[in-house]
């Protein structure tokens, strides 16, 4: 009877027939739609890229308020007096040149040569990548605003470690005397 009520139902495409249960299926993927939330010309000659991994202090002391919540939450099992959190951000920090500052002051055409005076090398991007953090170490909670400013510090620590080691003079060493024929 089983047997019987399970082909009918199949043949009313109520149930699907045995043979086609373990039958790979056709994936179909929706269309979603494409957001762009900024677009940001880029004029820029990146003539040294930098790569660093920096690990941030971040050690916190947390609260009264943090630590009464902890007390008062009859599900907490301890009372946290500090909130450490090791991580070592992975940097990549482009140096080189913004064309944007270029002006018409910067060419100087002498009969059938133009020349042009590039502004001085700056720091173009620090880019910190949160999938190419590692944590080693979390305890405590961190809220988002935590994790911003943990964030902020990596970069700033990454900044200061190129710049001592002479970015800015290695991209200006590499940074090119532009000259053409009209």
């Amino acid at each position: 009877l089983a047997i019987a009520a399970w082909w009918l139902l199949g043949k009313m495409d109520i149930l699907p027939s045995l043979g086609t249960i373990f039958r790979p299926k056709e994936v179909v993927i929706d269309q979603t739609p494409v957001v762009i939330r900024q677009i940001k010309p880029l004029a820029q000659l990146a003539t040294i890229t930098a790569y660093t991994e920096v690990t941030p202090d971040s050690s916190v002391r947390t609260t009264v308020g943090d630590r009464l919540r902890d007390v008062l939450n009859p599900f907490s099992m301890e009372v946290a007096m500090n909130r450490e959190l090791i991580v070592v951000g992975k940097v990549l920090i482009h140096a080189g040149v913004d064309l944007e500052k270029l002006s018409p002051q910067h060419l100087y055409i002498h009969e059938d040569s133009i020349h042009i005076q590039l502004p001085p090398a700056e720091l173009l991007d620090v880019i910190v990548n949160p999938s190419g953090t590692d944590i080693f170490l979390e305890e405590g909670r961190w809220d988002n605003t935590a994790i911003v400013n943990l964030k902020n510090k990596i970069r700033q620590k990454a900044v200061e470690e190129v710049k001592a080691k002479g970015i800015l003079q290695q991209a200006e060493r590499h940074r090119p005397h532009l000259a053409g024929r009209k």
